[in-house]
C-alpha cells in the first residue's frame, strides 16, 4: 500500500515526491503488486476460486449498483 501510494504522490506531483522519478510500472504496476499480495492472503486462509468468482460476482453487483444511483 505504501508503494502504492508513493507512486500515486509523484504522479500527482505532490510536494513531499517532485523529487523522485515514477517507478518502471508505475501505478498500474503497484496496482499489481498489491492484487498478488492481497490474492496470497485470500487463498492461505483457505479461500477457493470459486469463493472468489462468488464473492467478486457479489461484491461488484453490490457496486455497480451504488454507482448507477450515485
Amino acid at each position: 500500500m505504501g508503494e502504492l501510494a508513493q507512486e500515486l504522490g509523484i504522479v500527482e506531483g505532490y510536494s513531499g515526491f517532485k523529487y523522485k522519478e515514477e517507478g518502471k510500472d508505475g501505478v498500474k504496476g503497484e496496482c499489481v503488486d498489491m492484487m498478488q499480495v492481497v490474492l496470497s492472503i485470500f487463498f492461505s486462509s483457505g479461500g477457493t476460486l470459486e469463493e472468489l468468482e462468488e464473492i467478486l460476482q457479489r461484491k461488484n453487483t453490490k457496486w455497480k449498483d451504488k454507482m448507477d444511483s450515485a
